[in-house]
C-alpha cells in the first residue's frame, strides 16, 4: 500500500502545473479591474528563498516564467512574497517588485498577483478562440475596404 502511495506522489510531481497570472498593480498603484483582465499570461510559478542585499536578509521570491523556458520571466519577480488568498479556482500572492526606473536606483513597488490553474485543453481552446477572432477581424476589415469602423 505504501508503495502505491509513493508512486502516485511521484506521478503527481512529474506533471507541471501551469497557471494564468495577472498583476494587480502598476508602479505600486491598484489598476482598474477592466485593465487587470487584459494582462493575463500563461506560465509556471516558482517560489524560492534568496538573499536580498537591499533588506540584508533572506526573502521568498516568486517568479512567473514561460512554460518552455524557466529562465524567461513573464512578469518582474515578486520579492518577500506572501500567500494571501486561496480559493478552489484562484489564489493571490503579494509582495514587492523591484524597478530601476529611478535613474538606476532600485525602487520597490507593492505588487500582487492573481493566479489560477489552467489545463492544456483550456490553453489550446483560448489560443484557438484568439486565432478565430483575428481571422474574423481581418475578414471584417477586408470587407470594409481596410478602413476602421
Amino acid at each position: 500500500m505504501a508503495r502505491q502511495a509513493g508512486e502516485a506522489t511521484a506521478a503527481l510531481y512529474a506533471r507541471t502545473v501551469k497557471f494564468e497570472a495577472a498583476p494587480v498593480r502598476q508602479d505600486g498603484y491598484l489598476m482598474p479591474k477592466w485593465q487587470q483582465h487584459h494582462v493575463w499570461r500563461v506560465g509556471e510559478l516558482y517560489v524560492d528563498e534568496r538573499r536580498d542585499a537591499d533588506l540584508n536578509r533572506t526573502v521568498r521570491v516568486a517568479r512567473f516564467t514561460e512554460p518552455t523556458n524557466p529562465n524567461a520571466d513573464l512578469m518582474p519577480p515578486l520579492h518577500d512574497v506572501q500567500h494571501v488568498t486561496a480559493k478552489p479556482d484562484l489564489f493571490t500572492l503579494t509582495g514587492y517588485e523591484v524597478s530601476s526606473s529611478n535613474g538606476g536606483k532600485p525602487v520597490h513597488y507593492r505588487q500582487s498577483w492573481v493566479l489560477r490553474p489552467v489545463t492544456d485543453e483550456q490553453i489550446r481552446g483560448r489560443a484557438s478562440f484568439q486565432e478565430n477572432e483575428r481571422a474574423r477581424m481581418a475578414e471584417f476589415m477586408r470587407s470594409r475596404g481596410g478602413t476602421r469602423p
